[in-house]
């Protein structure tokens, strides 16, 4: 056998081990995967210990996707915002990213759909009524978001009014929730029904958590709750409720809010991230890509293309009342100056003067 001849049939063996050697890789990564869907953390790491036996290295424990590695690179993530404030189009923005689990407002059920929790009270949406409760009812609402990041079989399962966005997709099999929910690098909850002097106690409970702080023109807001139908999905905003009660509970919030979350964000300047609505409006892609950096994610092209389709839709679909996607979405974000009459606009101002003020909205 030449030289030649000896090189050639080595380099075959090497590339043929090399190949076994993947395969075996892929046979490992597809247990480790058969394993995470299947059974509990502890149950997973004896059974990682029990494949070792047969030959697998030790270091490879520590190499999986689900197990170790990406257990500390996970981030909760609440999307603090308002009823008719674009929290429907920056939720699915955020939503659709295929890392992510998205909860749609957890907090949202026959009892508390009107009404948002700050310290020491709870307060209607759409009117100045408010009334004292204990720190039982406040913890009662921060608990139900903390289940949420645990991934709860209470939050997954517990009620109807709920959508779970994973990639672009809703998951209704409950087998699936929660294997997607404690797999999903981001876990995300848009919260309507707490006031931003709660927001501290959960940064606290949870390491993890970021909350993206998401504004608009509070004239835009009640604006469009004026226009809301009045049925009961749609929330009735109008049903007895005037525009001055509307302005007044919606500027009383946001007031709150503001102060509260822009304190907070110089206190943890790595967690907190504000952003208005018509900016995410004007500039989707380029919006997106800020929200990700903050969260620390890489954002696809695939997903780029996703962002600008919502932007770029049908004037049909703009039709749909809670549609989050739009023909012009800076447009839909404005309309407001279009369609407030005097009258309403200084009624408004009154209560929202001060929110213009915080937030830099021009009077």
């Amino acid at each position: 056998m030449t030289p030649w001849m000896r090189h050639k049939y080595i380099f075959r063996i090497f590339f043929i081990l090399l190949f076994i050697l993947m395969e075996s890789d892929n046979i490992f990564n597809l247990y480790v995967d058969v394993i995470s869907y299947n059974s509990s953390r502890t149950k997973s790491v004896i059974a990682f210990k029990n494949f070792q036996k047969v030959g697998m290295p030790e270091k490879r424990i520590y190499e999986t996707p689900f197990i170790e590695k990406n257990l500390d690179e996970k981030s909760d993530v609440m999307l603090l915002a308002y009823a008719r404030g674009g929290s429907t189009y920056v939720g699915h923005m955020l939503g659709h990213h295929k890392n992510s689990f998205y909860f749609y407002e957890p907090l949202f059920d026959e009892e508390t759909r009107h009404q948002y929790c700050r310290n020491g009270s709870v307060c209607e949406f759409n009117t100045p009524s408010c009334r004292p409760v204990n720190t039982n009812i406040m913890n009662k609402y921060l608990d139900q978001i903390t289940l949420v990041y645990q991934c709860a079989d209470s939050v997954l399962n517990g009620t109807r009014q709920w959508q779970r966005i994973f990639g672009g997709k809703k998951w209704n099999r409950k087998e699936t929730r929660q294997m997607h929910c404690l797999r999903s690098q981001l876990r995300l909850a848009k919260v309507l029904r707490i006031a931003g002097d709660l927001v501290e106690h959960l940064l606290v409970k949870n390491s993890k958590l970021k909350v993206i702080y998401l504004y608009r023109d509070p004239r835009g807001i009640i604006n469009s709750r004026i226009k809301v139908p009045v049925h009961a999905s749609a929330g009735a905003w109008k049903d007895f409720n005037t525009t001055e009660d509307i302005a007044f509970a919606v500027c009383k919030k946001m007031d709150i809010d503001s102060k509260n979350i822009f304190d907070l964000k110089e206190k943890y300047p790595e967690r907190i991230f504000t952003v208005a609505y018509e900016a995410v409006a004007k500039y989707p892609l380029k919006s997106a890509r800020h929200l990700f950096k903050f969260l620390d994610v890489n954002v696809s092209k695939e997903y780029q293309n996703f962002i600008s389709k919502m932007g770029n839709r049908s004037e049909k679909e703009d039709k749909i009342w809670n549609s989050a996607f739009r023909s012009d979405g800076y447009a839909t974000a404005v309309k407001w100056r279009k369609e407030l009459s005097k009258k309403d606009r200084k009624i408004i101002d009154i209560s929202c003067r001060n929110v213009y003020k915080q937030l830099g909205y021009p009077v």
